[in-house]
């Protein structure tokens, strides 16, 4: 337990990693060192909630009474874990059915943020983030005693998992600027606690998770952040984005939106070529198909979609649509809902029975079934969709950012011929185009949403001491 009385103290260890210029790791070595930050301010006291082997919250309190003030930390000083202002516990005992934890998401990716993960659990962890529609999308292992830094932003949502159960140890809430998630043991269960951030930062902020285990509701968990002084800036506003859905499945697609979202495409063409290959989606009122990239397995199974390339024992596209029709299980469409960083997201559209227990949900699911949505990767969602001959839709905003995009290189295409005609065609004109043509694309660029990007040279001082 940290004491702040006029400033922070204690002592500090870290299990550091040595690493070659390379990046390779040569070694770890245990560095510990004596803290002090000075501050000035009011009094405050940071708790955190831990969980008792029974289940039940049990309180553990940092005591502070002493002067606070916002802490600006260098990464290694963060990484030392000097000024914990945060905890956040999940319920890992018991037995019995678990309620379902409430939907998160990442929401905006404006705001940047640097977030590091510490972990100091006895076994390793897998780190998740919890993309636009709320779905798992892995970001790599982290063994004990390891460090992980990604660069995010505010609002990402990131979730923590333990390799050998694959249970839910933890989860967290990006902030602006630069913070550090460490993941201990704590009594009953694990605690992620999370360092001083850089200034800018947001009055106490919550998010609610349920309990893992035991039954019944889920337990209220409050991360609290420093608040700013009155030195800082105003919090950026908070990310636009809709509320996540309430329920399992929502409007057209699963996640609320309704079918005027949507534009139906038809299936052009499909090419390979060695490594992956393309697939062509007519539009309605564009000439110029939408053009989306597959990888190499995904291309060969579209292609067995097509039946050109039917064998004598099935294939795994043949056994996964015929167990799907073996169960009862209905596709009803394949959804193109957004791009991120140039990706396209898919989902697939399911209606399954619901053995007799009442109507459907989502307004289409007819009686005694249930409509359900999966993420999938364009590849596999268009070859269930050509295997089992059902409608593909593309995202309107999708369909959107396409056109201008093609209208940018349509633009440009104009104006080199004009200028070629006119006679004044030069390298002047053609950089002159070329500079048009990439500011445009800068402005369309920058409303398609961002994805974390993974720090993989991670650097540290050699000399650890605050």
């Amino acid at each position: 337990m940290h004491v702040i009385q006029g400033a922070l103290q204690g002592r500090c260890s870290l299990l550091v990693q040595r690493r070659c210029l390379h990046g390779r790791i040569a070694g770890t070595r245990r560095a510990s060192t004596k803290c002090r930050v000075s501050g000035s301010g009011q009094q405050r006291a940071v708790s955190a909630a831990a969980t008792c082997d029974e289940g039940a919250p049990a309180a553990a309190t940092h005591d502070a009474s002493g002067p606070t003030h916002a802490v600006h930390l260098s990464r290694r000083a963060a990484l030392l874990g000097l000024s914990v202002l945060s905890g956040l516990t999940l319920n890992l005992g018991g037995g019995g059915s678990a309620a379902a934890a409430p939907l998160l998401r990442s929401l905006g990716w404006t705001v940047p943020s640097e977030l590091t993960v510490l972990n100091d659990l006895e076994h390793a962890i897998k780190i998740y983030w919890l993309n636009y529609d709320g779905d798992a999308e892995l970001f790599g292992s982290l063994d004990p005693g390891s460090v992980f830094t990604v660069k995010t932003f505010e609002s990402h949502a990131w979730r923590f998992v333990d390799t050998s159960t694959g249970s839910t140890v933890a989860e967290h809430v990006a902030a602006a600027g630069q913070q550090v998630v460490r993941v201990a043991s704590k009594t009953g269960g694990v605690v992620a606690y999370t360092t001083a951030q850089s200034s800018g930062m947001a009055a106490p902020q919550q998010h609610t998770l349920a309990g893992r285990g035991g039954g019944g509701a889920g337990l209220a968990q409050q991360e609290q952040l420093a608040a700013p002084s009155a030195a800082e800036p105003p919090r950026p506003l908070e990310p636009s984005s809709p509320a996540p859905p309430a329920t399992a499945f929502e409007g057209f697609d699963g996640l609320g939106n309704n079918e005027t979202a949507y534009s139906l495409a038809q299936l052009r063409e499909v090419s390979i070529y060695p490594g992956g290959g393309n697939v062509l989606l007519a539009l309605p009122g564009s000439d110029t198909p939408l053009e989306v990239a597959l990888a190499g397995p995904e291309a060969l199974s579209l292609v067995a979609a097509t039946g050109s390339l039917e064998q004598r024992r099935p294939s795994t596209l043949g056994t996964w649509t015929r167990s799907l029709l073996a169960s009862g299980v209905e596709v009803r469409r394949v959804c193109i809902t957004r791009m991120v960083d140039g990706i396209f997201y898919s989902r697939i559209v399911l209606s399954r029975p619901n053995d007799g227990e009442g109507g459907g949900e989502g307004g289409d699911g007819g009686a005694g079934a249930t409509l359900c949505s999966l993420d999938a990767t364009p590849g596999d969602a268009l070859s269930l969709a050509l295997a089992l001959r059902r409608p593909i839709y593309v995202n309107n905003e999708v369909v959107r950012l396409h056109r201008s995009v093609m209208d940018v290189f349509i633009r440009r295409r104009a104006a080199m011929e004009a200028a070629a005609a006119s006679g004044v065609f030069d390298e002047a004109a053609e950089a002159e185009a070329d500079r048009a043509a990439q500011d445009a694309l800068d402005s369309i660029t920058r409303a398609i949403p961002s994805a974390p990007r993974a720090v993989h040279d991670l650097q540290l001082d050699h000399t650890l001491s605050a």
